[in-house]
Formats: structure tokens, sequence, C-alpha cells
């Protein structure tokens, strides 16, 4: 037998080799740069390298189930000690380990007790999400000095089975030199890494660079690093090039530090994001806090840069990571998990609640301090082959997976890494607090150093980590174990107890006990109240989730998903039926004695293809003959996959089966066929109404009972076959329900012959029977398309009517084999107190114009004409306008003479109602004329013609002669011809005054008479100028008798002659003349032309002179007087 020593000799070296895999790393310069979006998958580029790097020749011990969780079982404890075990999470498994393990042992001592405890903890190399990468960055502030370069790491256990490659990750100047030059070839690293020298002396290797893990079943795994230049201007103000930050958070800074001024005083301060545009609202500020709480949205690459200087590639870059979930939290988008407790900076993984542990430290909770020189998920690489601390991994940075991030080995700090960590430092970047009793602790690991020695109060463990009280969700004695409590409420610290023993699903209080203990064998959810849809020792007791050992129905391995139904619908024999065979995921399930479960739909779990699922009839063997695959419906949580089985017979059974990738059967469920018998109806439908494009039916109902029925009920619906006639394919009609014996086929062919059957229809596809005997029938023919244009005239020698035409319509707007039946004319008034409308039908097809009689006398008329086939009356034309005719106008009545005076006369008559009776009214015709010894044909007439319309009309005639009688009346003229003289009047003017003086605006007297002339004198003159007047009045009346064409007439302040050529001029002697009798016009003279024959005008005083003019007619002497001025002439008359 080998001693133990020997045993523990051989293990030590073992284990020695594995961590003293000292790499000489290669030295080049870097390579272009590429810009893609930070959350996106990194694109391959022509300058990147990539690696699948196999097993090494002395790999580690792989696991052979590296997808199962391996954790110790939890040790009995002593009374007088307290050892502190990992737990055992719901996730995980207890399993005996398979292989040694290959790191160091790790001592976890949290005791009073002067007795030492040790638990030896396995590696714990669980299912994840991401490729453990780890990027190491040799001089990351001085990449124009020509020594930087990063490298690539695979840890178990990725390591052969994951693929690396390297590249820019986003662009970070504007052009020249950064970026410019292509990535150089990378070197491998053993079996383990590749390794890519940035060895350039201007700033082509500035910038972001990315390590990228690939592997089949996980996320493709990007791990970004940052390089600066030697002498920088902006740098990151807390000395890291990453920040991560959870979501939610609030108050988020990103600061950097300005160490040297811009070129210009103009060149502000900007920031960029990946690469993107300026961000203005940033401009001008060195440091800035996202003051909202904190999304996804926001992460990326930072550049802070002077204006117009990012090209010198002298500025600051800052890579914000924001993990999924809240503080603590994992498991999103709903963040439930509660985290595994991390120590020495450890970052809770949001995805799946594991630590990310950060260079130098390593093991499930990242409770094991490696030392100086070593970094890697397992700490089995080292910095070099020094021994010297002092020297080894200084200078180098490392970035490890997201949410983590980039930090400097344990020890050190800063942008380049070189300086070490203060006093009360230790850890990846310094960025850990010692919690000693002497203030003191190794910077690499924490351990306290000096006296006095142990920890500070409230803080225990092997480097003074544990807190006394732990953190919410968390208990026991390192705070390692978590209690399960609902909603996350804290427990006991001591015992894990939840308050009124409400668990977290996956957890129950069983029996007469205290704490939440995880789900008995075969139950899982809240208060383990479900049954597993798998065997009881491969269910999850939280999730129902399983790792094989499914029953049938649930597919393998994961029983995630499962067939929860296979459902068909009856159908008669011989007919396709329907299955749906339906696929639900993340089961919830209800106990049952036969261990089977039903589900409830969640759209966490992923569902199989529905190209996996298949149907197999497996009377006499499997087959798929005649099932056809019809579609998917996919809703959240589940699937249905649809088929279609020909020929379906009542003794078959099908199976439903979800494939493998490899043929095998994952799951599957059975179900038997299921048939109808066809209904039969024996009698034809009868047709009840017939249109031109639908038939109207009704059929006898279909009974189960009746003589004349077979079939099995129930019956759901019937369907209305019909086809052309002479034809042999049916059309189906509509579906109408059970419950109506009537229909009516819609969308038929104008007058075509169809035949018309019935046919019921059961439930399920395929359910309808035979077709009933068939009734013929026609449709009607089409009502025309559109009407004819119409023309609508009239004419004065046809009263009373108006004729209507149109021209003769083409076939294709009558749509009626049999053509035009007739037309309809429609005709009707408008703007009349009749307003009646009528309608004439013709009935003779062939004609194209017709009268319609029986009008009003000009009556505007709305004329429109419709056609007529057997189908109907088709739409009526546009209305066309139309006068009737006119007739000859009826004689005015009412006629009156008002206020005769001794020239002039006001004459009013009215029109007969309505105004335009008989035609359109043009002028009135006024007839006047002397009226003696009641016999005035021998009088000469005199017309006006008055163009005003009005229905009451008033006409003031002017130039009468005094104390006169005149006939007067008055006809109505329009378009056909004048109207009939109303009845004459007579009416006499009055009486002229015995003195003739003439009346103006201003007078003009005659000699003064003395006061003092004798009465006697004054008498014998008025008698004898009496007497001188009615001879002379009389002479004038017999004169104008024999004269016919001699007028009289005054105008205004002017006198009278009887002669036909004198002309008369107004009171200014301008203007024109006015008309007074037939065909004689006053038009205006020069007031000189008074003097023609008379004498030389004697003056009279400044402003008035005197003419005399002898009358040709032997009139007394009429003097006229002349008054000039300014403005006007007035001629006055005296004696």
């Amino acid at each position: 037998m080998v001693s133990s020593g020997m045993i523990n000799i051989c293990y030590l070296l073992l284990m020695w080799s594995h961590l003293a895999v000292a790499q000489d790393f290669p030295w080049a310069e870097g390579s272009d740069y590429a810009d893609p979006l930070p959350d996106e998958q990194m694109p391959s580029h022509d300058y990147g390298q990539s690696y699948v790097f196999p097993e090494p020749a002395n790999p580690g011990p792989v696991f052979p189930f590296p997808n199962s969780p391996y954790v110790i079982p939890e040790p009995a404890v002593a009374e007088t000690q307290t050892v502190v075990a990992l737990p055992v999470q719901p996730k995980q498994r207890q399993v005996p380990l398979p292989v040694e393990p290959t790191n160091v042992v790790a001592t976890t001592r949290v005791s009073p007790s002067t007795e030492r405890v040790q638990t030896t903890l396995s590696p714990i190399l669980s299912p994840d999400h991401y490729v453990r990468v780890t990027m190491r960055m040799v001089s990351p502030l001085g990449v124009d000095q020509g020594s930087s370069s990063f490298s690539c790491y695979l840890s178990q256990p990725d390591v052969g089975r994951s693929t690396l490659s390297t590249g820019r990750y986003s662009q970070t100047g504007d052009g020249g030199t950064v970026g410019a030059w292509s990535l150089p070839e990378g070197r491998r690293l053993g079996g383990h890494g590749m390794a890519v020298d940035l060895t350039t002396s201007g700033t082509g290797g500035f910038g972001t660079f990315y390590c990228q893990g690939s592997q089949p079943g996980k996320d493709t795994t990007t791990v970004v690093g940052v390089f600066l230049t030697s002498n920088p201007k902006i740098i990151p103000t807390d000395g890291r090039f990453t920040k991560t930050v959870s979501l939610g958070d609030v108050d988020v800074t990103l600061a950097m530090t300005l160490r040297s001024p811009a070129d210009a005083l103009t060149n502000q301060v900007q920031w960029r994001r990946n690469g993107q545009e300026v961000i203005e609202d940033m401009s001008g500020l060195a440091s800035v806090t996202f003051r909202r709480p904190i999304t996804e949205t926001v992460a990326g690459v930072y550049e802070c840069f002077y204006a117009n200087e990012r090209n010198q590639a002298r500025h600051g870059i800052v890579r914000l990571i924001v993990r999924g979930c809240p503080t603590g939290r994992w498991n999103p988008p709903r963040c439930t998990g509660v985290c595994d407790a991390c120590y020495n900076g450890g970052m809770c993984d949001h995805v799946t609640g594991w630590c990310i542990c950060p260079p130098g430290f390593t093991g499930e909770h990242c409770e094991q301090a490696c030392g100086f020189n070593s970094f890697g998920v397992s700490c089995e690489f080292r910095c070099s082959s020094s021994v010297d601390e002092s020297v080894s991994c200084r200078g180098s940075q490392f970035c490890l997976p997201d949410p983590f991030g980039c930090t400097c080995n344990a020890g050190f700090k800063g942008l380049r890494c070189e300086a070490d960590c203060d006093a009360g430092q230790y850890g990846a970047g310094c960025l850990q607090s010692c919690h000693c009793a002497s203030g003191h602790c190794d910077r690499f690991t924490g351990q306290c150093l000096g006296s006095p020695s142990g920890c500070s109060r409230g803080w225990s463990g092997v480097n003074c980590q544990v807190p006394d009280v732990c953190p919410k969700g968390y208990f026991g004695a390192a705070c390692l174990s978590k209690c399960y409590c609902d909603n996350g409420v804290a427990c006991d610290k001591v015992s894990g107890k939840c308050p009124q023993k409400r668990c977290a699903p996956g957890f129950a209080v069983y029996d007469d006990g205290q704490h939440c203990s995880g789900c008995r064998p075969g139950t899982f959810g809240i208060g383990c109240s479900h049954t597993c849809p798998c065997h009881a020792d491969a269910c999850h007791p939280e999730t129902g989730e399983c790792s094989g050992r499914c029953f049938d129905r649930f597919i393998k391995p994961t029983c995630h998903a499962g067939i929860s139904s296979v459902t068909t619908t009856r159908v008669n024999t011989g007919q396709t039926a329907s299955f749906n065979c339906t696929i639900t995921s993340s089961m919830s399930l209800s106990s049952s004695s036969s261990s089977l479960a039903s589900f409830s739909r969640s759209p966490s779990a992923i569902l199989p293809s529905a190209s996996t699922v298949v149907l197999y009839r497996i009377s006499g063997g499997e087959s798929q003959a005649g099932v056809l695959r019809l579609g998917t419906v996919v809703e959240p949580g589940s699937e249905t996959v649809m088929f279609g089985v020909d020929g379906i017979r009542p003794d078959e059974t099908l199976r439903c089966v979800v494939m493998g990738a490899n043929g095998e059967v994952l799951a599957r469920r059975e179900v038997p066929a299921d048939t109808y018998v066809l209904p039969v109806m024996a009698n034809p439908p009868i047709i009840t109404e017939q249109t031109v494009t639908s038939i109207s039916l009704r059929w006898q109902p279909w009974s189960s009972t009746g003589p004349d029925h077979t079939g099995d009920p129930p019956l759901v619906a019937y369907v209305v076959l019909y086809r052309l006639n002479g034809r042999n394919d049916w059309m189906r009609g509509d579906r109408i329900p059970a419950i109506r014996t009537s229909a009516t086929q819609r969308d038929l062919q104008p007058h075509t012959w169809y035949d018309v059957s019935v046919v019921g229809v059961r439930e399920g596809l395929g359910g309808e029977g035979l077709p009933s005997p068939w009734t013929t029938v026609r449709t009607f023919c089409q009502v025309p398309s559109r009407p004819p244009t119409v023309i609508a005239s009239s004419d004065t020698k046809f009263p009373g009517q108006i004729l209507v035409a149109w021209q003769t319509p083409d076939p294709t707007v009558i749509r009626c084999p049999s053509g035009l039946v007739g037309f309809n004319i429609y005709y009707r008034e408008i703007d009349s107190a009749h307003s009646e409308t009528g309608t004439l039908r013709l009935f003779t097809p062939t004609v194209t114009n017709q009268v319609v009689t029986g009008l009003h006398v000009y009556t505007k008329y709305l004329v429109s004409i419709s056609l007529l086939n057997e189908a109907g009356e088709g739409e009526r034309s546009e209305e066309v306008m139309v006068f009737s005719p006119q007739e000859i106008p009826p004689p005015p009545i009412h006629l009156t003479v008002e206020q005769p005076t001794k020239e002039s006369a006001l004459i009013s008559w009215e029109t007969p109602s309505p105004s335009n009776i008989n035609g359109k009214i043009r002028f009135f015709e006024l007839q006047y004329k002397f009226w003696a010894d009641h016999n005035d044909d021998l009088a000469e007439s005199h017309s006006i013609q008055i163009n005003n319309t009005s229905l009451e009309m008033k006409y003031e005639l002017k130039g009468l002669v005094a104390n006169l009688s005149y006939s007067f009346k008055v006809r109505t003229v329009n378009d056909v011809a004048p109207g009939d003289w109303c009845d004459p009047i007579i009416v006499s003017t009055q009486e002229e005054p015995p003195a003739l003086l003439a009346h103006g605006r201003s007078s003009i007297h005659g000699p003064k008479v003395g006061l003092s002339i004798m009465g006697v004198f004054v008498g014998l003159l008025l008698l004898a100028g009496l007497f001188v007047g009615v001879v002379r009045f009389r002479k004038f009346r017999k004169r104008m008798r024999a004269q016919k064409n001699n007028e009289l007439s005054t105008l205004r302040d002017t006198v009278a002659f009887s002669r036909r050529s004198v002309r008369v001029s107004d009171l200014k002697g301008n203007g024109n003349g006015k008309k007074l009798m037939d065909d004689v016009y006053m038009t205006p003279i020069a007031t000189a032309s008074l003097t023609k024959s008379s004498r030389k005008p004697k003056p009279k005083g400044e402003d008035e002179h005197k003419y005399e003019y002898i009358d040709p007619m032997r009139f007394p002497v009429m003097r006229f007087a002349i008054l000039a001025n300014e403005n006007e002439t007035i001629i006055h008359s005296y004696r």
C-alpha cells in the first residue's frame, strides 16, 4: 500500500503542474477597428483570427456530465465548532465527485474554538450560458510604446469545445493612423488560448479590442479591453476602464480627469457612445451623472475627448456595463432569483445567479484566494515564471465576461496596474477593504497581518470578510446559505426560518417543521403542490424542469413540454378527419393517482419545432399514408399542429409523436378515430323566388327518424349546392344553420339556368352528406346598365307640348337577351305653382322620341328617361330642362288713370297672375289719343313701348293738353306676338288757368304797376284780356282738330309752341332732348337760336336780356327773358 503522505505529495505535485503553466506571450501590433453595436453578436472580420483549441496533452479533469452541478454533502456540525460548507442550491443535485479536485484545498473557518476544522470544497462546474474566457492586457496605458499586447484564455470546461476570435470592438477615432492598420496574426498559447501583439509606435493600437468565445449551446461571449496611449490628456477618474452597475441604479456617474488642456480654448469636452455621433447634452462636462434609474440602453463604450482632437488618440475611454437585473437579483426579465453570496470582489452573473470571481480568487463564492502571480477561472494560469511577487502580474489588466468587466490582478491598482494597494486594501484593483484588528492585511489574499491578530468587531472568516449580520435572503455563520422566503422577506440569521412559514416556489414547510425545505420528490412549485411531468428523481422542485426520465407524453430529456392533448372531430366514414396535436410548455401539474400531468401555459419554456411533430396511423403498423400537415397555431406557451387524415375509418387509431434529431421518439400520445354516417335528404328543394343574381329556396327539414332521411344526428347545418345546368361539378353555396330550412344563393350569373340542391352537414370536417335531388331554375336578366342621353325641345306651333328624344341604346347596355320592354319618361315642373310630376310609360322599344302633351303654357320642366327590360327598370338619366311653348299673352287688367293734371296722367295696370302666363313678357305697349264727341276714330293714336315688366305697372304720361279728353289702353307683348288690348278708359286733363304763367326756380316780374292806377281801368283791362283769351283758345282747339300732327307739350319752365320744328332746351341748355310725341324728340339748342327771327336784343339791367319772338301762327307777341349767371340758365316767358 502507498502511504497517505506519498499520496498527498503526488496530489500536490499534480496540482502544482496545473497552476504552473507559464506561457511566453508574443508581442505584436493591433488591428483595424470594427464598429458593432455593443448588444449584438460581434461580426466576423477579415482581420480577425479564430482558433478551435483541442484538449491539452495533459488535460485537467473534465467531468463526464458538464451540465450537472456538483457539490459536496453538508458535513455534520460539532457543538464546539462552526464549519461552513456551500449550501445545496435548488438547481443542483448532490452526487459524488467522479475525479479528484484540481484546485488547492480551501479551508473556510469561522469558529471561536481553538480547534481548526477543515472542509474540502469541490470545484463547481455548473451549466451556464457563457464561455469561460479571460483577457489579459499587457501595458494597457502606453500602446504607442510598442510593448502592448493582449491574450485570450479558455478555462475548463470550455477548453477544446470553444472557438476563440479577436478583433477591434468599436471605432474610437476620426481616422488617420487611429485604427488604420490590420490586426496582426495571433499566436496560439498551447491548447488554452491565443495572443495578439500591438507592437506599433503609432496610435493604431489605441481603442477597444475583444476576445470572443463561441460554443454551440452557449451564448457567444465577448470580453472587451481598452488600450490608451502613454500620454493621454483625459483618463477615467476612478482608474478603471469599465464600470458595472445594476438595472435600476440611480445617480450613476461617469467621471473623467482632464490631465492636459485642449489645443484650443474653443475645443470643449465632448462624448461619444459606441463610436456614434457626439452626445450634445454631455458636451462641456468632464463628469456625467445619470439621475434616472439606469437601463440597458445606456450601456456601451463611452469616449471623452476634446473637440477636433479625437484623431490624436489621447482621450479617455470607459465601458459602462449594465446588469440585466437589480442588485442582488438574477434570472431576467422577472429577476426573481437571489444571487449567491460572492466574496472578495466577486460579481453575480445576472443570468445564472453564480459568482464571477476576480483575478486571483476562485471558488463558488470566490472565497478561495490564490495569491500572487495567478489568474483564470480556477487560478490555473500564471503571469510569469518569476516568484517575485512585486514583479508578477504587475502592468497587466484582466477582463472577464460581462457583467464583471476589467480590473488589475490582486494586489495592484491604477490604469497601468503597476501601483501596489494602499494599506487597508487588497484584492483585484485594490477594491476590497481589510477588516483586521491590526489594520493591515495581505494585499493579495486579504488575510490579516500584524498584531493584534484577528478580525475587527462585526467581521469573521479566513480574511475577515463575513459580516455578523447577514444580508437579506442569506443566513448562517458565513452568510452563504439562502433562505427562500416568499417575496424575498428576510429570514432568521441563525435558523433561517421564514415569517409565517411562507416559502418561495419550490419550497414548503412539511409536517411540524420550521424551515422552508425543498419540495418532496415528484412535486414542485408554490407550496410544492404540483406534480412533476417526469419521474420524481429527475424533477426540479421549483420549476418542474426535468433532467430526463419523462413520462410518455412529455418531451425528453427535460420534460419542459409535452403533448397535452390530441383531439379529433367526428367525420363521416371515408372523409378527411382533422387531428390536432397540442404541445404545451412549462407544466403546472396537479396531483393525480396516475402521475400524469396537466398543463398551464408559460412563454418562457422552449417548444419543439413544429416540423418534429408527426402523426401516424397505427392500425396494422405505423403509416403516414393519407396524413397531411395542415398548419400550426402558435400561442404563448403552446403550439397546435393540425393534420388532416384522408379516408378515415371507424376502427383506426392515430398516434401523435414528437421526434428527435436522430429519429428517436421523444414523446407520444394516441387517440382513436371517430366517424359519422352521412346524412341523406330525399326530396328536391322548392324554388320560392329568383332575381337577377340570386335564387331563394326552401326544403324539408332533415330528421333522423324521418322515413325519407338517413344518417346519424346531430345535423349542424345545410349547404346549398348549385351548378350550371348540364354540368357535373357542384359549387358550394352558403352554409345554413340546422334550425333554418331556407336560403338565398347569391352571386349568380344573370339569365342563366342552374341546378340547385341541398346537402345536410353534421359536425366536423367532411360531415357533408350526398346532394339531394336537384331543381332547375333560371335567373332573371339584369336591369339596363345606364340610361340613354335625353334631348328635350319645344315649338310654339305646338302649344302645351314638348318633344323628348333619345338614342337607341347599345345591346350591352340593355343586358338582357330579350331586349328592351319599353321606356319611362319622367317630367316635373319647377319654379311653378303647380310643381306636378308626370310619368309616361312607353312599351314600344323601337321608338326614339315621344311627344309629351297636356303641359302648362311656358313652364319650366325637368325631363329624364329610364330603360325597361324584363328584369325591371334601370336608373334614370340626368334631368334636362326645357320650357313648354309660349302662347299669345292675355290683356292686362285693372287699367286706371290716377291724378290727371292739365299736362300729365299717372296710368296703372296689372298683369294676370302668374306674371309669365303664356310666355316671357318682353314689354308693354301703351296707346293713347284724343277723344271727342264720343267718336275717336278720326283721332291719331300714339304708342309708347314700356320695358318695365313688373306685376303692377305705373307709368306717368306727360305732354298732355289741358282740358282735353284722352283714350288709354294697354297690351302685353311676349316672344310669340302682342296680346289683345285691354278695354280702353277715357280720362280728361285739367283746365288751363286764365293766365299762362311760367313757374321756375326764380321769377322775373313784368313792369311794376303803380298802386295808384284806378280800379276801373284795371277791370276793363282784365275783361279785354279774358275776351281775347277765350277767342284764342277756341281757335286753338279748332286748329288742333284740323292738324293732327301738331303737338302741345311743355318742358318745365318754358312756354308751349304749336310748331313741330320747335325744340326747347332744358333749364341749363344742355343734355339730350326728351321725346314728347311719336318720332318727335326735343334736342338741346343754344339760347342764341331764339334770336333768329327776332330783333336785336335790348339790354335791360346788368344780368337780364329780353328778346321778342313773333309766333308764325300769329300768337300774341311772346317775350323771353334769359337770366344768366355762372351756374345755370333759366328761361322764363311772360306777356
